[in-house]
């Protein structure tokens, strides 16, 4: 079966569908998507097995007229008439207790208890250059990952006192000023995967953290969102705006079984 999927979402969002792609490719199917530019740029999906064709749509979540917007993006879907089905993710109106990637599975019409686990890709390439970067370059062992200061989503970005020394404070596609090679987020990923110590504000890195089974030490939300959630003994601290909240009282807000 051919399967057309629409997912107008962002880098984290994408990492969170992964269980859905490798549940479709492991059924023998093959997967097309439409997604915002930002995942071809970003390369989060270069080395990713599950997919084999992605085409580019516009962002209904940054334009002025979203409705419109995501209006376009359907009919686009619908009229692509080569694929056996053709599936809509919308997260519009998601609950704010349900796990965007459980989610996930009802919007694609999966009924199966499928493997939940996240992945991300990192190549072999990429994993030599964080390599060299760390034991070969000017950074000395251990060090610490710091993500909270996030250009595009102001709201998520909040300066936590953290004090440790040795930080490689991570943007999306820079490291301590320094431009990734290739601009490729999955190099990023691989800084996260030998890090000591992980602190993220943006839910693409803690979700990415999930997927390399790495513990995030402090978790700081801009604003309350238990969707994108990591399972709680990988989170050791969670903030909001900077400030210590209940990590028990937190995840109790979530509903772990749909």
């Amino acid at each position: 079966m051919k399967i057309l999927i629409k997912y107008s979402h962002g880098l984290g969002d994408v990492i969170a569908l992964t269980p859905q792609l490798r549940y479709f490719h492991q059924q023998g199917h093959t997967v097309d998507l439409l997604v915002r530019g930002e995942v071809v740029g970003s390369c989060l999906l270069n080395n990713c097995p599950y997919v084999r064709h992605i085409n580019v749509i516009r962002n209904p979540w940054e334009a002025e007229d979203y409705e419109k917007v995501e209006a376009g993006n359907v009919a686009l879907l619908e009229t692509i008439s080569t694929y056996d089905r053709r599936i809509n993710v919308d997260h519009k109106d998601i609950p704010e207790d349900i796990l965007k990637s459980k989610f996930n599975s009802i919007q694609c019409g999966i009924t199966e208890d499928i493997d939940m686990k996240k992945e991300v890709f990192i190549s072999d390439a990429n994993m030599r250059h964080v390599i060299e970067e760390v034991w070969m370059g000017n950074h000395i062992m251990p060090y610490n990952f710091v993500h909270t200061l996030i250009a595009n989503h102001p709201e998520h970005s909040w300066d936590v006192d953290w004090t440790l020394r040795n930080v490689y404070r991570g943007d999306v596609y820079r490291v301590d000023d320094k431009p990734y090679p290739n601009l490729d987020i999955n190099y990023t990923f691989g800084m996260i995967y030998f890090a000591q110590h992980v602190v993220v504000s943006s839910s693409v890195m803690a979700i990415a953290a999930e997927a390399l089974g790495r513990k995030i030490d402090m978790l700081n939300f801009g604003r309350e969102d238990y969707k994108v959630l990591p399972p709680k003994h990988l989170v050791k601290h969670i903030c909001v705006k900077g400030q210590v909240v209940n990590k028990d009282k937190f995840y109790a807000n979530l509903k772990e079984e749909l």
